[in-house]
Protein backbone atom coordinates (compact mmCIF):
# COMPACT_ATOMS: atom_id res chain seq x y z
CA UNK A 1 0.00 0.00 0.00
CA UNK A 2 2.77 2.41 0.94
CA UNK A 3 4.69 1.61 -2.22
CA UNK A 4 1.58 2.17 -4.36
CA UNK A 5 0.90 5.58 -2.79
CA UNK A 6 4.57 6.50 -3.17
CA UNK A 7 4.59 5.64 -6.88
CA UNK A 8 1.34 7.54 -7.53
CA UNK A 9 2.61 10.64 -5.74
CA UNK A 10 5.99 10.34 -7.44
CA UNK A 11 4.49 10.40 -10.94
CA UNK A 12 1.63 12.85 -10.29
CA UNK A 13 3.58 15.57 -8.46
CA UNK A 14 5.65 16.74 -11.47
CA UNK A 15 2.46 17.49 -13.42
CA UNK A 16 1.23 19.76 -10.63
CA UNK A 17 4.62 21.47 -10.34
CA UNK A 18 4.76 21.96 -14.10
CA UNK A 19 1.27 23.51 -14.03
CA UNK A 20 2.31 25.87 -11.22
CA UNK A 21 5.46 26.80 -13.10
CA UNK A 22 3.61 27.58 -16.32
CA UNK A 23 1.00 29.52 -14.34
CA UNK A 24 3.79 31.89 -13.32
CA UNK A 25 4.42 32.75 -16.97
CA UNK A 26 7.75 30.99 -17.44
CA UNK A 27 8.56 29.50 -20.84
CA UNK A 28 10.19 26.15 -20.09
CA UNK A 29 12.17 26.21 -23.35
CA UNK A 30 13.74 29.62 -22.79
CA UNK A 31 17.41 29.88 -21.86
CA UNK A 32 17.65 31.48 -18.43
CA UNK A 33 18.86 30.79 -14.92
CA UNK A 34 15.44 29.82 -13.57
CA UNK A 35 14.72 27.11 -16.13
CA UNK A 36 18.05 25.33 -15.73
CA UNK A 37 17.66 25.32 -11.94
CA UNK A 38 14.21 23.73 -12.22
CA UNK A 39 15.37 21.20 -14.82
CA UNK A 40 18.49 20.16 -12.90
CA UNK A 41 16.57 19.81 -9.64
CA UNK A 42 14.10 17.49 -11.33
CA UNK A 43 16.84 15.35 -12.89
CA UNK A 44 19.36 15.20 -10.04
CA UNK A 45 17.25 15.58 -6.89
CA UNK A 46 13.91 13.99 -7.83
CA UNK A 47 14.15 11.34 -10.56
CA UNK A 48 16.68 9.22 -8.65
CA UNK A 49 14.40 8.64 -5.65
CA UNK A 50 12.38 5.96 -7.47
CA UNK A 51 15.34 3.67 -8.33
CA UNK A 52 16.61 4.12 -4.77
CA UNK A 53 13.26 3.06 -3.31
CA UNK A 54 13.02 -0.10 -5.41
CA UNK A 55 16.77 -0.90 -5.13
CA UNK A 56 17.27 -0.70 -8.90
CA UNK A 57 20.71 0.88 -8.45
CA UNK A 58 22.77 -2.03 -7.18
CA UNK A 59 25.76 0.10 -6.17
CA UNK A 60 23.69 2.43 -3.96
CA UNK A 61 22.09 -0.63 -2.34
CA UNK A 62 25.49 -2.20 -1.66
CA UNK A 63 26.86 0.95 0.01
CA UNK A 64 23.91 1.01 2.40
CA UNK A 65 20.95 2.91 0.91
CA UNK A 66 18.42 0.34 2.11
CA UNK A 67 16.03 1.94 4.62
CA UNK A 68 12.84 2.77 2.73
CA UNK A 69 11.53 5.00 5.52
CA UNK A 70 14.55 7.26 5.07
CA UNK A 71 14.15 7.13 1.28
CA UNK A 72 10.53 8.27 1.64
CA UNK A 73 11.76 11.12 3.85
CA UNK A 74 14.20 12.06 1.10
CA UNK A 75 11.34 12.04 -1.41
CA UNK A 76 9.18 14.40 0.63
CA UNK A 77 12.13 16.70 1.37
CA UNK A 78 12.95 16.98 -2.34
CA UNK A 79 9.28 17.35 -3.31
CA UNK A 80 8.77 20.14 -0.77
CA UNK A 81 11.98 21.91 -1.82
CA UNK A 82 10.97 21.64 -5.48
CA UNK A 83 7.52 23.07 -4.72
CA UNK A 84 8.87 25.87 -2.48
CA UNK A 85 11.41 27.04 -5.07
CA UNK A 86 8.79 27.20 -7.84
CA UNK A 87 6.37 28.91 -5.47
CA UNK A 88 8.85 31.63 -4.51
CA UNK A 89 9.65 32.21 -8.21
CA UNK A 90 5.92 32.67 -8.79
CA UNK A 91 5.56 35.04 -5.85
CA UNK A 92 8.33 37.29 -7.15
CA UNK A 93 6.59 37.54 -10.53
CA UNK A 94 2.87 37.46 -9.71
CA UNK A 95 2.65 38.95 -6.21
CA UNK A 96 5.68 41.20 -5.79
CA UNK A 97 5.54 42.26 -9.46
CA UNK A 98 9.25 41.92 -10.14
CA UNK A 99 9.28 40.39 -13.63
CA UNK A 100 12.62 39.89 -15.40
CA UNK A 101 13.44 40.57 -19.05
CA UNK A 102 14.23 37.80 -21.50
CA UNK A 103 17.80 36.80 -22.19
CA UNK A 104 19.60 38.46 -25.10
CA UNK A 105 18.77 37.10 -28.52
CA UNK A 106 18.82 38.46 -32.05
CA UNK A 107 19.24 42.03 -30.76
CA UNK A 108 22.61 41.26 -29.21
CA UNK A 109 25.37 43.52 -30.47
CA UNK A 110 28.85 42.04 -31.07
CA UNK A 111 32.01 43.02 -29.23
CA UNK A 112 33.69 46.29 -30.05
CA UNK A 113 37.49 46.34 -30.45
CA UNK A 114 38.13 47.32 -26.84
CA UNK A 115 35.90 44.54 -25.48
CA UNK A 116 37.67 41.95 -27.66
CA UNK A 117 41.09 43.17 -26.53
CA UNK A 118 40.20 43.22 -22.84
CA UNK A 119 38.71 39.72 -23.01
CA UNK A 120 41.79 38.40 -24.84
CA UNK A 121 44.08 39.83 -22.15
CA UNK A 122 41.86 38.38 -19.44
CA UNK A 123 42.06 34.94 -21.05
CA UNK A 124 45.85 35.25 -21.19
CA UNK A 125 45.80 35.78 -17.42
CA UNK A 126 43.72 32.61 -17.05
CA UNK A 127 46.33 30.71 -19.06
CA UNK A 128 49.11 32.01 -16.82
CA UNK A 129 47.15 30.92 -13.75
CA UNK A 130 46.85 27.43 -15.25
CA UNK A 131 50.63 27.24 -15.73
CA UNK A 132 51.22 28.28 -12.12
CA UNK A 133 48.69 25.70 -10.99
CA UNK A 134 50.44 22.95 -12.99
CA UNK A 135 53.72 23.88 -11.32
CA UNK A 136 52.09 23.46 -7.91
CA UNK A 137 50.85 19.88 -8.37
CA UNK A 138 52.91 16.72 -8.15
CA UNK A 139 50.91 14.77 -10.73
CA UNK A 140 48.46 15.73 -13.45
CA UNK A 141 45.47 13.43 -13.17
CA UNK A 142 44.79 13.57 -16.91
CA UNK A 143 48.17 12.02 -17.70
CA UNK A 144 47.92 9.58 -14.81
CA UNK A 145 44.62 8.32 -16.28
CA UNK A 146 46.40 7.31 -19.47
CA UNK A 147 49.05 5.15 -17.82
CA UNK A 148 48.02 4.13 -14.29
CA UNK A 149 45.20 2.40 -12.40
CA UNK A 150 41.94 3.91 -11.21
CA UNK A 151 43.30 4.21 -7.68
CA UNK A 152 46.24 6.24 -8.97
CA UNK A 153 43.85 8.52 -10.84
CA UNK A 154 41.77 8.99 -7.67
CA UNK A 155 44.86 10.01 -5.70
CA UNK A 156 46.02 12.40 -8.41
CA UNK A 157 42.55 13.95 -8.73
CA UNK A 158 42.35 14.33 -4.96
CA UNK A 159 45.76 16.05 -4.82
CA UNK A 160 44.64 18.50 -7.52
CA UNK A 161 41.30 19.35 -5.87
CA UNK A 162 40.20 18.47 -2.32
CA UNK A 163 43.70 17.81 -0.99
CA UNK A 164 45.46 20.56 -2.96
CA UNK A 165 48.08 22.28 -0.80
CA UNK A 166 47.17 25.88 -1.51
CA UNK A 167 44.26 28.16 -2.31
CA UNK A 168 42.60 25.94 -4.87
CA UNK A 169 39.42 28.03 -5.02
CA UNK A 170 41.34 31.00 -6.45
CA UNK A 171 42.98 28.86 -9.13
CA UNK A 172 39.58 27.37 -9.90
CA UNK A 173 38.07 30.84 -10.21
CA UNK A 174 40.38 31.66 -13.11
CA UNK A 175 40.95 28.22 -14.64
CA UNK A 176 37.53 26.61 -14.44
CA UNK A 177 35.15 29.56 -14.08
CA UNK A 178 36.45 32.74 -15.66
CA UNK A 179 38.09 30.99 -18.62
CA UNK A 180 34.81 29.22 -19.43
CA UNK A 181 32.90 32.50 -19.17
CA UNK A 182 35.32 34.17 -21.58
CA UNK A 183 35.05 31.25 -24.00
CA UNK A 184 31.26 31.68 -23.97
CA UNK A 185 31.79 35.38 -24.72
CA UNK A 186 34.00 34.65 -27.72
CA UNK A 187 31.56 32.00 -28.99
CA UNK A 188 28.58 34.37 -28.75
CA UNK A 189 30.59 37.03 -30.55
CA UNK A 190 31.58 34.59 -33.31
CA UNK A 191 27.95 33.54 -33.83
CA UNK A 192 27.05 37.19 -34.34
CA UNK A 193 29.87 38.37 -36.64
CA UNK A 194 30.87 35.04 -38.33
CA UNK A 195 34.41 36.20 -39.17
CA UNK A 196 37.54 34.05 -39.46
CA UNK A 197 39.25 36.04 -36.73
CA UNK A 198 36.41 35.52 -34.25
CA UNK A 199 36.30 31.80 -35.12
CA UNK A 200 40.05 31.48 -34.60
CA UNK A 201 39.93 33.20 -31.21
CA UNK A 202 37.04 31.05 -30.04
CA UNK A 203 38.74 27.86 -31.28
CA UNK A 204 41.82 28.62 -29.19
CA UNK A 205 39.74 29.25 -26.08
CA UNK A 206 37.73 26.08 -26.75
CA UNK A 207 40.80 23.86 -26.90
CA UNK A 208 42.35 25.46 -23.84
CA UNK A 209 39.12 25.17 -21.84
CA UNK A 210 38.97 21.46 -22.65
CA UNK A 211 42.55 21.11 -21.41
CA UNK A 212 41.85 23.14 -18.27
CA UNK A 213 38.72 21.19 -17.39
CA UNK A 214 40.11 17.72 -18.14
CA UNK A 215 43.47 18.21 -16.43
CA UNK A 216 42.15 16.98 -13.07
CA UNK A 217 40.40 13.97 -14.69
CA UNK A 218 36.98 15.21 -13.65
CA UNK A 219 34.23 14.12 -16.01
CA UNK A 220 31.32 16.50 -15.43
CA UNK A 221 32.94 19.95 -15.98
CA UNK A 222 33.72 19.41 -19.67
CA UNK A 223 30.20 18.08 -20.32
CA UNK A 224 28.69 21.15 -18.65
CA UNK A 225 31.00 23.32 -20.74
CA UNK A 226 29.59 21.74 -23.92
CA UNK A 227 26.06 22.26 -22.62
CA UNK A 228 26.89 25.92 -22.01
CA UNK A 229 28.09 26.30 -25.59
CA UNK A 230 24.79 24.89 -26.82
CA UNK A 231 22.86 27.30 -24.60
CA UNK A 232 24.89 30.21 -25.97
CA UNK A 233 24.05 29.03 -29.49
CA UNK A 234 20.37 28.83 -28.57
CA UNK A 235 20.39 32.40 -27.25
CA UNK A 236 22.17 34.00 -30.19
CA UNK A 237 20.86 31.90 -33.10
CA UNK A 238 17.52 30.53 -31.86
CA UNK A 239 16.29 33.71 -30.14
CA UNK A 240 16.87 32.25 -26.69
CA UNK A 241 14.78 29.11 -27.22
CA UNK A 242 16.07 25.54 -26.85
CA UNK A 243 14.89 23.34 -29.72
CA UNK A 244 13.56 19.90 -28.87
CA UNK A 245 15.73 18.14 -31.47
CA UNK A 246 18.81 20.02 -30.32
CA UNK A 247 18.12 19.13 -26.70
CA UNK A 248 17.74 15.43 -27.51
CA UNK A 249 20.92 15.43 -29.60
CA UNK A 250 22.82 17.22 -26.84
CA UNK A 251 21.56 14.80 -24.21
CA UNK A 252 22.58 11.72 -26.21
CA UNK A 253 25.95 13.28 -27.08
CA UNK A 254 26.55 14.23 -23.45
CA UNK A 255 25.84 10.68 -22.32
CA UNK A 256 28.23 9.39 -24.96
CA UNK A 257 31.00 11.70 -23.79
CA UNK A 258 30.45 10.65 -20.17
CA UNK A 259 30.66 6.97 -21.10
CA UNK A 260 33.97 7.56 -22.89
CA UNK A 261 35.33 9.54 -19.94
CA UNK A 262 34.27 6.78 -17.56
CA UNK A 263 36.18 4.24 -19.65
CA UNK A 264 39.30 6.44 -19.76
CA UNK A 265 39.35 7.89 -16.24
CA UNK A 266 37.69 5.12 -14.21
CA UNK A 267 39.18 2.12 -16.01
CA UNK A 268 35.75 0.63 -16.78
CA UNK A 269 36.31 -1.79 -19.65
CA UNK A 270 32.79 -3.22 -19.94
CA UNK A 271 30.62 -0.90 -22.06
CA UNK A 272 27.32 -1.86 -20.40
CA UNK A 273 28.88 -1.28 -16.97
CA UNK A 274 30.11 2.14 -18.10
CA UNK A 275 26.59 3.08 -19.27
CA UNK A 276 25.08 1.87 -16.00
CA UNK A 277 27.68 3.85 -14.05
CA UNK A 278 26.84 7.02 -15.98
CA UNK A 279 23.12 6.66 -15.26
CA UNK A 280 23.88 5.94 -11.61
CA UNK A 281 26.02 9.05 -11.32
CA UNK A 282 23.44 11.19 -13.09
CA UNK A 283 20.26 10.19 -11.32
CA UNK A 284 21.08 8.67 -7.94
CA UNK A 285 24.57 9.76 -6.85
CA UNK A 286 23.66 13.22 -5.58
CA UNK A 287 20.33 12.43 -3.99
CA UNK A 288 21.56 9.17 -2.43
CA UNK A 289 24.16 11.10 -0.42
CA UNK A 290 21.31 12.82 1.45
CA UNK A 291 20.48 9.38 2.90
CA UNK A 292 23.71 9.46 4.89
CA UNK A 293 23.11 13.03 6.05
CA UNK A 294 19.86 11.85 7.63
CA UNK A 295 21.64 8.82 9.13
CA UNK A 296 24.53 10.92 10.48
CA UNK A 297 22.52 13.75 12.06
CA UNK A 298 21.61 13.65 14.88
CA UNK A 299 22.39 9.96 15.67
CA UNK A 300 26.15 10.15 15.12
CA UNK A 301 26.63 13.88 15.69
CA UNK A 302 24.29 16.64 16.80
CA UNK A 303 22.85 19.24 14.44
CA UNK A 304 25.36 21.91 13.44
CA UNK A 305 23.24 25.07 13.91
CA UNK A 306 25.13 27.04 11.28
CA UNK A 307 28.63 25.67 11.81
CA UNK A 308 28.93 24.40 8.22
CA UNK A 309 28.45 27.92 6.85
CA UNK A 310 31.57 29.56 5.36
CA UNK A 311 33.58 31.89 7.54
CA UNK A 312 35.41 34.20 5.10
CA UNK A 313 38.42 35.84 6.69
CA UNK A 314 37.55 34.30 10.07
CA UNK A 315 35.10 37.10 10.85
CA UNK A 316 32.83 34.77 12.84
CA UNK A 317 33.86 33.03 16.09
CA UNK A 318 33.86 29.48 14.70
CA UNK A 319 35.79 27.23 12.35
CA UNK A 320 33.67 25.98 9.44
CA UNK A 321 32.63 22.37 9.82
CA UNK A 322 33.87 20.29 6.83
CA UNK A 323 30.45 18.75 6.25
CA UNK A 324 30.92 17.01 2.90
CA UNK A 325 34.33 15.60 3.85
CA UNK A 326 33.04 14.45 7.24
CA UNK A 327 30.17 12.52 5.65
CA UNK A 328 32.52 11.01 3.07
CA UNK A 329 35.03 9.87 5.70
CA UNK A 330 32.21 8.33 7.72
CA UNK A 331 30.79 6.51 4.68
CA UNK A 332 34.14 5.30 3.30
CA UNK A 333 36.64 5.13 6.14
CA UNK A 334 39.25 3.52 3.90
CA UNK A 335 39.72 6.61 1.75
CA UNK A 336 42.12 8.28 4.18
CA UNK A 337 44.24 5.14 4.34
CA UNK A 338 44.54 5.17 0.54
CA UNK A 339 45.52 8.84 0.53
CA UNK A 340 42.26 9.98 -1.07
CA UNK A 341 40.49 13.08 0.26
CA UNK A 342 36.92 12.86 -0.96
CA UNK A 343 33.68 14.73 -0.40
CA UNK A 344 30.02 13.77 -0.35
CA UNK A 345 27.88 16.76 -1.39
CA UNK A 346 24.16 16.42 -1.92
CA UNK A 347 21.08 18.47 -2.76
CA UNK A 348 20.97 21.82 -0.95
CA UNK A 349 18.35 20.72 1.59
CA UNK A 350 20.84 18.12 2.92
CA UNK A 351 22.98 20.86 4.46
CA UNK A 352 19.83 22.62 5.68
CA UNK A 353 18.87 19.43 7.50
CA UNK A 354 22.37 18.93 8.93
CA UNK A 355 22.26 22.41 10.43
CA UNK A 356 18.64 23.05 11.38
CA UNK A 357 16.89 19.67 11.24
CA UNK A 358 13.59 19.51 9.32
CA UNK A 359 12.91 23.17 10.14
CA UNK A 360 15.77 24.06 7.82
CA UNK A 361 14.37 21.84 5.09
CA UNK A 362 11.09 23.75 5.36
CA UNK A 363 12.42 27.35 5.33
CA UNK A 364 15.71 27.32 3.40
CA UNK A 365 14.16 26.62 -0.05
CA UNK A 366 12.36 29.97 0.07
CA UNK A 367 15.65 31.74 0.77
CA UNK A 368 17.53 29.87 -1.94
CA UNK A 369 14.75 30.50 -4.47
CA UNK A 370 14.79 34.22 -3.73
CA UNK A 371 18.57 34.47 -4.14
CA UNK A 372 18.41 32.67 -7.49
CA UNK A 373 15.55 34.84 -8.75
CA UNK A 374 17.32 38.09 -7.81
CA UNK A 375 20.42 37.06 -9.77
CA UNK A 376 18.13 36.15 -12.69
CA UNK A 377 16.39 39.53 -12.40
CA UNK A 378 19.62 41.54 -12.22
CA UNK A 379 21.27 39.86 -15.21
CA UNK A 380 18.17 40.27 -17.38
CA UNK A 381 18.58 44.05 -17.35
CA UNK A 382 22.18 44.12 -18.55
CA UNK A 383 22.90 45.40 -22.04
CA UNK A 384 22.41 42.73 -24.72
CA UNK A 385 26.03 41.86 -25.47
CA UNK A 386 28.15 38.68 -25.45
CA UNK A 387 28.91 39.55 -21.81
CA UNK A 388 25.24 39.20 -20.87
CA UNK A 389 24.78 35.97 -22.82
CA UNK A 390 27.87 34.39 -21.26
CA UNK A 391 26.98 35.59 -17.75
CA UNK A 392 23.43 34.24 -18.06
CA UNK A 393 24.66 30.83 -19.17
CA UNK A 394 27.46 30.68 -16.59
CA UNK A 395 25.15 31.63 -13.71
CA UNK A 396 22.55 29.14 -14.92
CA UNK A 397 25.18 26.38 -14.83
CA UNK A 398 26.36 27.59 -11.41
CA UNK A 399 22.95 27.69 -9.76
CA UNK A 400 21.88 24.38 -11.27
CA UNK A 401 24.15 22.90 -8.58
CA UNK A 402 21.48 23.53 -5.93
CA UNK A 403 20.49 19.97 -6.80
CA UNK A 404 23.89 18.58 -5.80
CA UNK A 405 25.47 21.12 -3.42
CA UNK A 406 24.73 22.53 0.05
CA UNK A 407 22.77 25.76 0.39
CA UNK A 408 25.62 27.79 1.92
CA UNK A 409 27.48 27.70 -1.41
CA UNK A 410 24.80 30.01 -2.80
CA UNK A 411 24.45 32.39 0.14
CA UNK A 412 28.01 33.10 1.26
CA UNK A 413 30.31 32.31 -1.63
CA UNK A 414 33.41 34.43 -1.96
CA UNK A 415 34.25 32.77 -5.28
CA UNK A 416 30.83 33.68 -6.73
CA UNK A 417 31.07 37.26 -5.50
CA UNK A 418 34.61 37.53 -6.88
CA UNK A 419 33.51 36.11 -10.23
CA UNK A 420 30.62 38.57 -10.58
CA UNK A 421 32.94 41.42 -9.58
CA UNK A 422 35.49 40.38 -12.22
CA UNK A 423 32.80 40.22 -14.90
CA UNK A 424 31.39 43.64 -14.03
CA UNK A 425 34.91 45.06 -13.86
CA UNK A 426 35.59 43.63 -17.31
CA UNK A 427 32.39 45.20 -18.68
CA UNK A 428 33.16 48.61 -17.19
CA UNK A 429 36.83 48.55 -18.21
CA UNK A 430 36.04 47.69 -21.82
CA UNK A 431 33.33 50.35 -22.14
CA UNK A 432 35.24 53.45 -21.05
CA UNK A 433 34.25 53.07 -17.39
CA UNK A 434 30.53 53.04 -18.22
CA UNK A 435 27.84 50.52 -17.35
CA UNK A 436 24.65 50.27 -19.37
CA UNK A 437 21.34 48.99 -18.02
CA UNK A 438 18.35 48.17 -20.24
CA UNK A 439 15.00 49.35 -18.86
Amino acid sequence: MVSTLFVLLYFMSPFFLFWLYRLSGFNVREVNIINLVVFSFFVFAYVGVLPLYFYWDEYRYVVGVVDRDIIISIFFASLWSFFAIILIFSLWVRVLFVPARRCAGVDMRPFNHMESLVCALAYLICGMAFLLYMRSVDQVALFVALFETQEGVARARSSMTNAFDGRYHWYRLLISDFSVFLSYCFYANYLKVKSRMSLGVFSVTFLLCCLFLLSSAQKAPVVWYFLGLYLVYSVVVNKGIVSFKGGVFLGVSGLGVLVVLFVVFMGVEDFSLAVASVFSRLFTAGISASYFYIKFFPDVEGFLWGRSLPNPGGIFPFDPYPLTKKIMDWRFAGNMERGVVGSSPTVFWGEAYANFSWFGVFFIPFLIGSVIYLYHYFVSFLEDTPFKVALTVWLALFFKDVSVTGFSAFLINVTLFSFVFLVLFLVVLSNKLSFKIIR
